[in-house]
Parts: structure tokens; sequence; C-alpha cells
């Protein structure tokens, strides 16, 4: 009986470290896959603010790709729905700190200028953002791999020690 509860403890442990390790590489494609959406948005954003008179609170919910469409709530004003839109972001614990300041300083300057101002504001922060999708991508590449092996690895021989 003391040989099996051992072993079940380690096949636990195992399984968790393994759990562990799947899920901080899930995490990485998943800001991956947000970053690259909101790029998206931006070229959209920018291309209706162009050639369309609308609102901006219009723009936003005519630009937001359906991957990005939950984190978007119906507000009529550009504040309010900036503001949901940023608890969610932040709920949902996808991006890292850096990242949410950078979509907090996006939107504190949109909306504030003229067109040509929110062209310029918009295409500068594309590229921010492409920067920092590139290197979340690369980041995912080098170490999505390494997260599930260790996570495996380490329990493996914690679990091992365990017996």
């Amino acid at each position: 009986m003391n040989f099996s509860v051992k072993l079940f403890g380690a096949l636990l442990f195992v399984i968790s470290t393994t759990s562990a390790g799947f899920y901080l590489s899930r995490r990485m494609k998943r800001r991956s896959e947000f970053l690259d959406c909101f790029v998206t948005f931006l070229g959209a954003l920018s291309t209706n603010i162009r050639y369309t008179q609308d609102d901006i609170c219009s723009l936003i919910t005519l630009s937001v790709p359906k991957k990005l469409a939950g984190y978007f709530a119906e507000k009529s004003d550009f504040r309010e729905l900036w503001d949901s839109f940023m608890q969610s972001v932040i709920k949902e614990k996808i991006l890292c700190e850096d990242d949410c300041n950078l979509l907090r300083d996006f939107g504190s300057g949109l909306g504030t200028t003229d067109l040509d101002g929110q062209l310029s504001h918009i295409e500068l922060y594309r590229s921010l953002f492409t920067a920092t999708l590139n290197n979340s991508t690369e980041e995912y590449k080098q170490k999505s791999k390494l997260y599930k092996i260790l996570g495996f690895s380490f329990g493996a021989a914690v679990g091992v020690m365990l017996l």
C-alpha cells in the first residue's frame, strides 16, 4: 500500500508539472495570437478612419476582428469602451505588463487629434505592436518546447526521487 501511494503521488506530480509546462506554452501562443489580431485591427482602423466619417466608437466596432470582438463591449463613449477593453484584456492575463501599458498609451492618444494625427498615431503604434508581435513569436518558437520538456522532466525527476 505504501508503494502504491508513493507511485500515485509521483505520477500526480509528473502530470501537474507537465500540465504547467503546457499551460505556459499555450499562454505564450495566446499572447502572439492576440497581438497578431491587434495589429490587424490597427490596419483596419487606419483604413476606416481614412475613408469613413463615423465616430471613433463606431469605427472601432467596425474594425475589430472576430477574435477580438469579445473584448469590446457596446459603449457609446470611447473612454468607457477603451476602459472596458483594457479591463477585459487584463482579466484574461494574456499580455505582459509592458503590452498592457502600450495598449493603454495607444488608447489615451486615440481620438485626440485631427485625421492626419490619428493616422500617424495608429501607424506609430502599429509599428510598435508589430515589433512586440515579432518578439513574442520568436519567444514562443524558442521557449514553447522548452516549457513542455522542462515541465515533464522536472516532474519525472522529482517523481523518481519520491519513489
